[in-house]
């Protein structure tokens, strides 16, 4: 038993380790790729403002990431400015 339990707790050392420094390379990726679109004139939302329960919803929840409604205008607003 003390050796099952030394095994898992090493298991859980480096799960939760590994965990750490997953999220802290997802986080550096992403503010990479943030950084990158704002440099061709993208603009980046947080996530809370747009939310279903903020004073502005956009979005039904965080599952829906393409915000459709900014989406279209975008796309209509090239389309009719290049007609």
């Amino acid at each position: 038993q003390r050796m099952a339990k030394k095994i898992l707790t090493k298991w859980y050392t480096f799960q939760r380790e590994y965990w750490t420094l997953f999220n802290e390379y997802l986080h550096t990726i992403e503010k990479f790729v943030i950084e990158l679109l704002e440099s061709q004139d993208f603009s980046y939302i947080y996530a809370p403002e747009t939310s279903h329960d903020s004073d502005r919803p956009e979005r039904r929840s965080y599952e829906n990431v393409l915000l459709l409604e900014r989406l279209r205008e975008a796309l209509l607003g090239t389309a009719s400015s290049s007609s």
